[in-house]
């Protein structure tokens, strides 16, 4: 049987994983893209702390939305 989060789960792993600065919209969209399975969302942190840190000047002139950087890294896990 395949581990699913909650919503609490999410907002406790991602805040601890990515720091107190995400934003509910952000768990939102990643309990989506993700299904809630633990795995899938555990994949994703890696790859979506290195698209923050590649993308740090982007994201602070707002020209990239971490948002976009979910999709991506979601993009690359297989669901």
């Amino acid at each position: 049987m395949t581990p699913i989060l909650t919503q609490m789960g999410h907002l406790s792993l991602l805040q601890k994983a990515l720091g107190p600065d995400v934003t509910e919209e952000v768990i939102t969209l990643i309990h989506s893209v993700t299904g809630g399975v633990f795995r899938s969302v555990d994949m994703m942190i890696p790859r979506l702390l290195e698209l923050r840190q590649r993308n740090e000047k982007k994201l602070a002139d707002g020209s990239v939305k971490m948002q976009d950087l979910v999709n991506t890294a979601a993009s690359r896990l297989m669901i």
